[in-house]
């Protein structure tokens, strides 16, 4: 399971709104704070056009967490999490808001889990009440746990079958230790060990107002949310908060490669990158843009359009709290390899010398605006936007102060950044290459 790049894209009794501090970068002012009597916040940002409400609850906890002993259990735990509660069975969990037309759904990251519902916001009181429901209640029943162990065996059994999802897995095996870099998805050694015992207690642990907090996207007046979010720990919540720290990382460079029974090769190199919160992410996001975000992009049209070496070329970053990196991908054949390879290190180059242009990095910087601001019309990505900004910035910042940030970015820093990243070359590659592949 590969991890998606975090971006900006990107307290007091019942509520309070925070307010923004003298010199700060200003929140929208749609954003409101409110933080429930046990202390977890709480986020809404009202949107009056809509007919529909999305909510997500986020937990502080991800692979890179775990235990090497449990590799892997922060998934088994967002699985189990959907199995039954003292209330409602998995099946009773899965119909509540299919039934109704609504959706659920979570995810497992190396940072963070987040378990989200989207419904017509007719419909808040049933799908808060599911979501606070599973996500505080669960029972971890241990006959669910058996059948879902098989779910989750099948479901590595699908990434190893998908070798450019493996070649991503093995870069960023490769870059970074064990704690960070092992499979969020897990082993199957681990996996097939794990007992109902430890999920239990893994979940107990972590799952705690204190390492806990919501977001919610959409048109709901004041009275249907604050009815809603008091559904959260309405009790007296346990008073032990425990997260583990997470030990900085650094970047190991190398080379590693696997053989399948595939007709392509899959290669992904890679250079330092940047953390999440480092100040030159949107420069960053800018110059993965301009060398592989798109059909225009340099890579695109230097390896696809001009010389056919591949189909399917682009680039990617991959950012952590502390650490990140930038990687290249292209499935190619075998005996293109060298090819591609040679171009990507002359296109490095190429940015790390002169940089872009100022007619290109005015094109870039009203692509990467307008991504942002079209981004803003779907309410997963502003749900995303809210949770990844809490759990990095511990702020959201506003839209006009993402806009101005990306709208400053100069050719000097395009120069400085990529200096900085590209002048030592790739620094770490993984391929996954066909089994005749001499």
């Amino acid at each position: 399971m590969r991890d998606k790049a975090a971006t900006d894209t990107g307290r007091n009794g019942r509520s309070s709104v925070r307010k923004s501090q003298p010199g700060s970068i200003e929140e929208d002012s749609s954003i409101r704070e409110v933080t429930l009597p046990n202390g977890m916040p709480i986020l809404f940002e009202k949107m009056p056009s809509l007919r529909s409400v999305t909510v997500a609850v986020w937990a502080r906890i991800g692979s890179r967490h775990e235990d090497p002993s449990e590799y892997g259990i922060a998934h088994v735990v967002e699985h189990m999490i959907f199995k039954g509660t003292a209330t409602r069975t998995a099946r009773q969990i899965a119909e509540s808001l299919e039934f109704i037309g609504g959706e659920s759904n979570a995810f497992t990251s190396r940072e963070y889990s987040c378990y989200y519902a989207k419904v017509a916001n007719t419909d808040w009181d049933l799908a808060i009440d599911v979501l606070s429901d599973i996500v505080r209640k669960s029972t971890f029943d241990k006959v669910e746990l058996e059948k879902e162990r098989k779910v989750i065996l099948e479901e590595i059994a699908m990434y190893e079958d998908n070798p450019e999802e493996m070649s991503h897995e093995n870069l960023s095996s490769r870059i970074f230790d064990d704690r960070l870099g092992h499979p969020i998805i897990g082993t199957r050694e681990i996996v097939q060990s794990m007992t109902q015992k430890q999920v239990s207690r893994f979940y107990k642990d972590y799952y705690h107002p204190s390492n806990l907090f919501v977001t919610v996207v959409g048109n709901l007046s004041d009275d249907a949310f604050q009815r809603g979010i008091d559904r959260f720990w309405p009790e007296a919540a346990p008073k032990r908060a425990l997260k583990p720290e997470e030990g900085k990382s650094r970047f190991r460079k190398g080379h590693t490669e696997v053989r399948k029974e595939i007709e392509q090769l899959h290669l992904c190199l890679a250079t330092k990158g940047l953390p999440v919160v480092h100040k030159d992410r949107f420069v960053l996001h800018l110059i993965n843009n301009y060398l592989g975000g798109g059909m225009s992009s340099r890579l695109f049209q230097e390896i696809r359009e001009k010389r056919g070496l591949a189909y399917s070329v682009y680039t990617f970053v991959q950012a952590y709290r502390d650490i990140g990196f930038f990687g290249i991908y292209c499935g190619t054949s075998p005996n293109r390899v060298d090819k591609v390879k040679a171009l990507v290190r002359s296109e490095l180059e190429r940015v790390a010398e002169k940089g872009i242009s100022q007619k290109r990095l005015r094109q870039l910087k009203r692509q990467v605006r307008a991504g942002f601001l079209l981004g803003l019309e779907k309410t997963g990505f502003r749900i995303n936007r809210l949770g990844v900004s809490q759990i990095y910035f511990g702020k959201t910042y506003s839209v006009d102060d993402v806009v101005a940030q990306i709208d400053s970015i100069t050719h000097e820093d395009v120069l400085r950044v990529s200096r900085k990243l590209f002048s030592r070359g790739i620094q770490a590659s993984a391929l996954v290459r066909p089994m005749k592949d001499r």
